[in-house]
Parts: structure tokens; sequence; C-alpha cells
């Protein structure tokens, strides 16, 4: 089985009993004295932008002397910042979870629903009697509901943001888009914005060099056009998803008449491939004239480009129908079993107090001012808080003063994603959705009708009233111990049966003397893994839950009605096609170098180089090589006339491109190759060359059988890695364009730590070791017809 598929087992494993959330070299949360407090604080963000936030932090730990905050970074996945889960659910599962976090408030339903959140509202009713009471009503109404899951509250919202437009004055008024003063007007309806975005977008030999607007690039999304059109993507009971909803197939097919504008969107999205980010930001550029955004794009704004005429105003909607903006953001929550929770609260209550807020906001803007840096305040979720900031701490400048000021007064307009158990599922159908209207797979509605089923039926398995078995550990555990005894015993009555000599037996003995720790070892870390995992792939389980025995559900729908199962399967057995040009390769650069020459040992070092990137840093280097405006590969087709394919970012080529980066490794393989050259005698060439055999002939006749053994091992590992294949789908195309890299193995990790289903992420790993299995022997049947060994009688 592939290593990659063993993140699953070894998750598994560790989860059950031998996990813990904190990585080499941090202070484990045991270990705090009797009269000092050590509260554990884990955190997605600890850039500059937030020290304002370390140093109320440190403050805190001055005015309570017994306090100590130990800090910890968790990465954020994905383009919507999710913290990490992996991280977390072992924390809670393994009985060691922070006693803080600053969670992202997307994710709130999926962990309340799991039961690893506290519920806050105790602590709520008992701060009224504080000098920091937490009001409800002095939150803006969508940043609380966000929060609050089945009536209860999860989590205390302290920072939010707001979606606008922005606009470009100079482009509108060059382009004649002004009101009856000559100013620039922004366009107030979706109309309008269609077309501002057709006469300002502009083409350079059929490519997009200048866009008007580009609904995907900002922070819009489906969500927010499906709002101002008046649809809505749950139930008001939370069980029915509606993203089908025909009010939001009219929003989606808005969209894809916007981006037909600008030569559909894989067109659009090349154009995107060019951005820069910071000072060369397309908007600031003036490559796209109008976005829909946060707020925070102010900073960047006033940092780099302070001087820039530009507009902010609410996000076009269509006619008629009211004004609506999307606002996110992050809260405090307290993972249930946190060692610490009055503590926390106590804590939490300081930071989004009006004063813990002020303190932040003055060192932060004092931070700024010290290096040179003005200084955008966020918006607090807090709005009495969020005023009282911009009163003391906004921007000077007028024009970043007003336009943060409209981000405020948008705010009560405000929606928020859906607050679910399936709120992950349900954002990534809706891309999923929104990618195939874009690229014309199916209508809006047809798209929309497609990926709501999947969402269904993952909310039918969560509100089932089927009650399943748990499963008893310790009778796995037992039947574990009994198979092992009786190999044992299976292994002694043969040595019984058949006695060995005394030499036979000291040969034996020796062996077993070295195989010993090596054995323990395989059944502790890997046969527990493995149990654990084929155990798991017939049970519902989270981790943060008993695991439940399901029988064969996860199997039947994977095959019987899992879409994504089958098309992570197919863009895998695709990548197949790589392995006959990488074994050619690899055998070429081996024949080249095969000559003791000088110079020889600096080209085979160069050769192999690429095997020992680290694939990370190999992946962002090709995602810059495959760039389809300013690559080296394109350059070089322009240079000679040949078409340039848009090579990430078209469904058609994703894979390609994926298979010419692999390929770019073949040197690691060039070593084996190597070694099977420099062992086939001189004399079989000898014999050949008096038979008359020329440089082909020898080749075919001579090297290929010589090496066929070598061909062999190489095919077998060739099929493994290939469905390993996961990395370079994770770090250059998150799976994209519409699921076109979305390989087998990154589908089983998206399963096991993006949807917390590791008994599904189980049974999908079992199925991929059957395949592997099952081609493994297919070549180990058809060896011996092509296969030959030195030696070896026919």
């Amino acid at each position: 089985m592939g290593r990659y598929s063993w993140i699953v087992f070894l998750g598994m494993f560790f989860v059950i009993g031998f996990s813990s959330p904190w990585e080499p070299g941090c202070e484990p949360i045991g270990g705090d004295s009797q009269d000092e407090i050590t509260l554990h604080f884990w955190v997605g963000d600890l850039s500059p932008r937030t020290i304002g936030f370390q140093r109320a932090l440190r403050e805190y730990e001055r005015r309570n002397p017994h306090i100590r905050i130990n800090v910890q970074l968790i990465p954020t996945l994905g383009a919507e910042g999710v913290m990490d889960t992996q991280k977390l659910m072992c924390g809670v599962a393994g009985g060691a979870p922070p006693d803080i976090m600053e969670q992202d408030r997307f994710s709130i339903g999926d962990w309340a629903s799991r039961g690893a959140f506290m519920p806050l509202d105790d602590f709520i009713s008992a701060s009224q009697n504080s000098n920091a009471p937490i009001r409800e009503d002095e939150f803006y109404p969508a940043c609380w509901q966000e929060a609050a899951y089945e009536g209860k509250v999860y989590a205390i919202p302290n920072r939010t943001d707001c979606r606008a437009l922005y606009y470009n004055k100079d482009i509108l008024e060059r382009n004649n888009l002004v009101d009856e003063n000559g100013e620039a007007r922004p366009p107030k309806t979706w109309e309008e914005l269609k077309e501002y975005n057709k006469i300002i977008s502009k083409f350079k030999n059929g490519h997009l060099v200048q866009a008007g607007f580009m609904p995907l690039w900002g922070n819009s999304w489906l969500y927010l056009f499906g709002w101002q059109n008046g649809g809505r993507f749950m139930s008001p009971d939370g069980k029915t998803c509606t993203l089908n909803d025909p009010k939001i197939a009219e929003a989606l097919q808005f969209l894809v008449d916007v981006y037909d504008m600008l030569g559909g969107r894989e067109e659009a999205h090349a154009f995107e491939s060019t951005f820069q980010i910071e000072a060369q930001d397309a908007f600031l550029t003036g490559q796209v004239a109008m976005r829909i955004s946060e707020d925070p794009h102010l900073q960047v704004i006033a940092q780099y480009k302070p001087n820039m005429r530009f507009g902010i105003a609410p996000p076009p909607s269509p006619e008629g129908m009211p004004t609506v903006t999307w606002s996110g953001g992050h809260s405090y929550t307290i993972p249930r079993g946190a060692r610490h929770p009055d503590e926390s609260w106590k804590l939490i209550q300081f930071l989004v107090s009006m004063e813990g807020t002020l303190f932040q906001a003055r060192a932060q803007q004092s931070y700024n001012r010290s290096r040179g840096r003005p200084y955008v305040p966020p918006i607090f979720a807090n709005r009495v808080v969020a005023q009282e900031v911009i009163r003391q701490y906004g921007p000077r400048q007028e024009s970043l003063r007003t336009a943060f000021q409209t981000f405020l007064d948008l705010m009560p307009y405000s929606k928020f994603r859906p607050v679910t158990p399936a709120g992950q599922l349900l954002w990534d159908s809706h891309v999923k959705a929104t990618e195939d209207a874009l690229r014309h797979h199916r209508s809006p509605q047809e798209a929309l009708d497609y990926w709501t089923a999947d969402v269904q039926r993952r909310l039918d398995q969560i509100y089932s009233d089927e009650d399943y078995p748990q499963v008893d550990w310790r009778m796995v555990g037992m039947i574990a111990v009994l198979l092992l005894l009786l190999s044992i015993a299976a292994l002694v009555i043969h040595l019984l049966r058949n006695p060995l000599s005394l030499a036979r037996r000291k040969e034996a003995l020796a062996a077993a003397i070295f195989v010993g720790p090596w054995f323990l070892g395989f059944i502790v870390f890997m046969g527990g893994p493995i149990l654990a995992s084929a155990v798991l792939s017939f049970c519902n389980f989270d981790v943060l839950h008993p695991a439940e025995f399901v029988g064969l559900d996860n199997y039947i729908e994977m095959i019987a009605q899992d879409k994504v199962f089958w098309i992570s399967l197919g863009n895998t057995i695709y990548m197949m096609i790589g392995v006959p040009f990488s074994l050619a390769i690899g055998l070429a650069l081996a024949l080249l170098v095969n000559i003791e020459k000088r110079g020889t040992s600096v080209f085979r070092t160069l050769f192999y180089l690429p095997a020992i990137v680290p694939v990370v840093a190999s992946s962002m280097i090709w995602l810059w090589i495959l760039n389809s405006r300013m690559g080296l590969v394109n350059i070089a087709l322009g240079w000679l006339g040949l078409y340039q394919p848009n090579w990430l970012t078209d469904e058609l080529w994703a894979k390609p491109s994926i298979i010419l980066m692999l390929l770019w490794g073949s040197g690691a393989s060039m070593v084996i190759w190597l070694a099977g050259l420099k062992g086939i005698p001189n004399h079989l060439y000898e014999a050949a060359t008096i038979d008359g055999a020329g440089h082909w002939g020898q080749f075919r006749n001579v090297t290929l059988p010589m090496l066929s053994p070598y061909i062999f091992f190489n095919l077998i590992m060739g099929i493994i890695s290939t469905f390993q294949i996961f990395a370079q789908a994770y770090i250059m195309t998150s799976g994209g364009p519409a699921n076109a890299t979305l390989f087998y193995v990154y589908y089983i990790f998206n399963q096991a730590y993006k949807y917390l289903r590791m008994g599904y992420a189980s049974a999908m790993a079992w199925i991929l070791f059957l395949i592997i299995l099952g081609l493994t022997l297919l070549n180990i049947k058809l060896a011996p017809r092509w296969v030959h060994y030195e030696g070896e009688q026919r």
C-alpha cells in the first residue's frame, strides 16, 4: 500500500490512544504549578498585522501575574482560511485540547455538531454582572448568529469582514462611465455591472489584458450573488440543502454571462494566473477595474498606493432587490475538555471588551507607525466597539475613512454562510457547481441539482434516526491477540511435525532474535493501524465520537452513490499514461551516462538532482514554469510559433501538466537503470556484434532482455507511485480545475481531514490497497512471459 494511503491508517493509530496535539519542542499542556496557570491559546495567524493582539496578551499577563499564555500557530487550509482540522480533533479526542482557540466562524457548525466546543451561554449569562458584560445586542447580528448552533452560542465573535464593490475611478471616467457631474459612477445593478464589464474589458491577440469585473476574483463567490437574488442555500431547519434554489440558478447564470464576456472561465482563470499581490495587486495596477472584496484590502491600498483614486459602493444587486453583503471572520472558542475554562473565558472577555479592543488597536497603530506603515483597523464584531475604534484609530485620509465607514454601514445588511454540520461539504459543492456551469459542462440549474444531491445525502446521514452499535475495541483487541496466538500455535505445530536439525534450530533461533524487534515493531506500529483501519472501514467515525458499526454502507455509498469517487479514480488511472514515459526517459538518461568519460559524473548528478528537490519546492517552481502567460514553457512555445496551452487552468491540460512535472524527476529511476546496465556482461554485446547485430539490434536483443527484471521492478514501483499522487495536486491546483486533478489519495485526505469521515476514508484506503494489490499480482502473473533472469532455464 502506498505511503500516502497510510495517512489514514497511521492517523487512526495515533488518534486511538497515542496522539498529542503538540508539535516537537512545544510546551506540553501539563506542568502548571499550583500558583501559576498556563493557558494554551491556538491561533491561525501570527503575522505582523496581529502585533496588537500579541501585545494585548502580554498586557493581560501583566495584570494577572498568575496567568501565562502559551500561543501556538495552527496553519489554515485552503482559500477559506479554515484552521487545520487534524490538530484540533486529535487534541479533543486525545484529551489534550487547548484552553482557547481563535477559530474561523465558518466551521463552528461542523465542530459544534460534533461536541468539540463548549457552549458559552452560561458564561455569557454570568458576565452580565461583571465589568465587561458580553451582550448579544451589541454585536452585528450576522456575526453573533454565525457563532451559534441549534440555539446555543459556541463562540464569541471578535473580528469580522464585509464585502463591497471597489472601483477604480480613473478607469471608469476614462470609459465615460460617469454621473451628471463627470465623476465616476459605480454600477448599482447586475445589468449595469455587465454593461460596465463589456465596455472596460480589453483583449489583445485574443487574450484578456484588462477586465472590468471578475466575479470570483476578490471574495464574493456564488454565495453573495445567490443571496442578492433572494436565494437560500439551506432550509430554516438546516436539514435540507437548497443549493439548487431557482433563485441561485439565476445568480449562477449571471456569473456565466459575465465570464463569457471575458472569453470564458478558462481565459479569465489564465489571466488571473498572471496577477501578483501587495504592491502589484491587479486592482492597484489597473488590470481589473472593479472587484467585490473585503475591507482588509483597504490596508493594501493605504500601504502601497495611498493616492489611488478609488471608491467603495454596495455590491450591485439585481434590479429591484435590496442591498445585501456577506461577512465572515473569526471568534474565540473554548474546546471541550479544556483544563481552564473559567480563566479562558476571562481572557475572552478582556480581548473583546472595549478596553481590550482599543488596547489592540492602539498597539497595532503604534507598531505600524514605527515602521512607516499606515494603519487601517479591522472591523470588530462588536458594533459599539467597531465605531469607537474607527473614531479613535481610523485612517485620517478622507478616501480611506469614507471607504471604511461604508463597510460599517453595510454590516447590518450582511448574510453569513449556513451554520450546519455539512458546512464544508456545502461550500465545496457550491464551488464545484459554479465551475461546472462556468465551463459549460452543465446548465446552471443542472449543475446545482447535480451537486446538491451530495450535500443532501450527507445531511440525511447526519440526521438519520437509525441507531448503530458502537464498536467494542476491547473485543477487537482480543480477536487480534487470539489471531496472533493462533498464528504462533500454527508455527509451533509445524515445527513439531517437521523437526529441524540442531544446526537448523540454531539458525532459526538466531533469525528469530534478529527479526524479533522488527516483528514486534510491525505488530504494534503497523499491524495496529492496519487492523484499526480495517474495522473503521465498516464504521461511521469522526474521531470525536465512538465508532459506530454501519456494515457495508461506506462501500455501497462509495461505489453506488459517490460521483466524486469515480472522478478521483478516473483521474488517477489517467496518470498511468506517464508510467511508460517515465520508464523510457529514465532508461534513456541511464544509457546517456553509461560511459566512462570525463565529465560524465557531473551529468549523472545533474540528472539526479530533481529527484531530491522537496516536492513543495518543485511544485512552486513548476507553477511558475507552467504559467500560461509568463511561464518558461509557453514563452518557448511562443517563440516557435506553437500552440500555448493554459496548462494548469485547462481541464484538458491539467493532468498532462502534472505528468510533465513528474517526468522531470525521472532521474530517480536512472540510478536503478544504470545499475542494471553495469551488470550486463560485455561478452553478450561482443557475441551480438559477431552475429552482425547493430546498435539497435544489440539494444533489442541484449540490453532489453537483460534489463527485464529492472523493467519489472520499475513498472511495479511506477504503478504504485502513480496511485500515491497527492502533494502536486494539493499544492498546485487544489484538485482543480473542475476536479480535473482531484486524485484518489487527495480525495481520501479530504474525506478524512476536511469532512472528518475517517470511516469512509478508511474504506477508500482499502479499495486502494485492493487495486494496487490486484495490479501487482497481475504483473507478477504476466512476468514469466517477458522477464528474464540471468542463468534462468526456460
